[in-house]
């Protein structure tokens, strides 16, 4: 049962249910990392009695008091704005990764066929101009330091790759093991669940 199937949710705004649903999946991101081996082992622990990943949640709810905290002086749409900007240039980031990524992967399987090169190539085009865009003129205070948080935030996510490369192959080995019905490629079709 997801959060908007429940008669909790009902009442709250759109806005409320945003933010809800944003919580919970946060904390579920830092309850599988714990799980995983990937952090604090504390973070994946489960409530004994509740079941719920009770560290992880408290983990998320103090991070969040401390950014209300930080930004009580501002409007809700100015937090809107900050966390709108950090997540577009941080997505824009992941995009343009995605495309040199299957670019890579159908080069190296020899899936390409006519011009369908030229669709990622296209697509990493456009995103690079989109992300120049973002930082290009500099924009005011504190808009002009969200593109060094993201930059910041890749480069530990890329140290975290290189000084532990053996941690990296174990969370994507595991998470490669969840357990699919096979796919038949050739049908073009996937079976049922």
């Amino acid at each position: 049962m997801t959060i908007s199937e429940t008669s909790t949710t009902r009442w709250l705004t759109a806005e409320e249910q945003h933010a809800w649903r944003s919580f919970a999946r946060a904390a579920r991101l830092l309850f599988a990392l714990g799980r995983d081996g990937f952090g604090p082992a504390a973070l994946g622990k489960v409530h004994p009695k509740h079941a719920s990943p009770y560290m992880a949640v408290a983990t998320v709810m103090s991070v969040a008091i401390i950014f209300d905290i930080i930004l009580v002086e501002q409007t809700g749409a100015a937090v809107f704005a900050y966390a709108g900007t950090v997540g577009v240039l941080a997505l824009l980031l992941v995009y343009l990764t995605t495309q040199v990524g299957a670019i890579k992967l159908f080069w190296s399987i020899g899936r390409w066929r006519g011009a369908q090169p030229v669709i990622p190539l296209i697509a990493i085009v456009l995103l690079a101009y989109a992300l120049w865009s973002n930082v290009s003129p500099i924009p005011p205070a504190p808009y002009n330091y969200f593109p060094y948080l993201v930059a910041a935030w890749v480069l530990a996510g890329v140290i975290i790759v290189l000084v532990s490369p053996a941690l990296v192959t174990r969370i994507g080995k595991a998470m490669s093991e969840i357990e699919r019905p096979p796919v038949d490629r050739a049908a073009g079709v996937e079976p049922e669940p």
